[in-house]
C-alpha cells in the first residue's frame, strides 16, 4: 500500500474474552472492593447512592480512564494512587452467564448507562457487567456489583504504588512544545525546570 493511500476503517468489532484478572487504579483510601467511592459521587453507570466498583480489563485501559478525568495540573496529582490487580479465578469455574453479563455494545449518553447498570445492579442478575470503555470502546470496562452473593470470592490479590510523574513529564514537555499556550495556563511565562529540554538529555 502506498503511503498516498489513506485506507477508511468504518467500524471495529473485537470480540471479548473471558476475563481471569481486572485491574483498577484508585487513590489508596479507596483500595478496596466496598464500591464506596462510586456511590458517593456516581459514576458511567451508576447514580450517586448505588453501589459499584469500577474495574478494566487491563492495565493500560486503567491508566487512561483515571487519567481522561484528572483535571489538575501535573505537580498537584497526589502521589498515593495505587493499581489493584483482582482476581476472578473462583468466577470462572461456573457457567460464564452466571458472574458475567454483557451491556450494551454501543457508548450511552450518561443518563442511559446509568440507568442500565442501576437495573442491573438493583435486580443483582450477575456480579460483573461488561460494558464497553467510553474512551476506547474497542476495549471493556467490568463494573462490580459489591453487594452480589458471589462478589465475596473476588479479591485484590496485589498492589503497588502507581506515579504518573514520568508519564506527565514525558506528556508536558510534548505539550509544550507542540502547544505554546498550555505553558500561559498552568505556569504563567515561566517554563518549570523540568520542561526545559537543555537540562533533560532523555527528552
Amino acid at each position: 500500500m502506498g503511503l498516498g493511500h489513506k485506507k477508511t476503517v468504518s467500524s471495529l468489532t473485537v470480540s471479548p474474552t473471558t476475563p481471569t484478572l481486572a485491574w483498577r487504579i484508585t487513590r489508596e483510601p479507596y483500595a478496596d472492593l466496598s464500591g464506596m467511592g462510586a456511590k458517593k459521587n456516581g459514576g458511567r453507570w451508576n447514580s450517586p447512592g448505588v453501589d459499584a466498583v469500577y474495574l478494566s480489563s487491563d492495565p493500560a485501559l486503567s491508566v487512561v480512564e483515571v487519567l481522561v478525568h484528572l483535571d489538575l495540573p501535573p505537580e498537584l496529582i497526589p502521589d498515593d494512587y495505587v493499581l489493584m490487580k483482582v482476581d476472578l479465578s473462583d468466577l470462572t469455574n461456573a457457567p460464564l452467564t452466571t458472574w458475567l453479563e454483557d451491556g450494551p455494545t454501543a457508548v450511552l449518553e450518561q443518563t442511559e448507562s446509568r440507568a442500565a447498570g442501576n437495573q442491573w445492579i438493583a435486580e443483582g442478575r450477575t456480579p460483573l457487567f461488561r460494558v464497553p470503555s467510553a474512551i476506547v470502546p474497542e476495549s471493556f470496562n467490568l463494573i462490580l456489583n459489591p453487594l452480589h452473593s458471589k462478589s465475596v470470592t473476588m479479591s485484590a490479590v496485589s498492589y503497588r504504588l502507581f506515579s504518573f510523574d514520568s508519564l506527565f513529564t514525558r506528556f508536558r514537555r510534548w505539550m509544550i512544545f507542540c502547544n505554546p499556550h498550555v505553558i500561559y495556563k498552568y505556569y504563567g511565562s515561566r517554563i518549570p525546570p523540568a520542561l526545559n529540554s537543555s537540562k533533560n538529555p532523555d527528552y
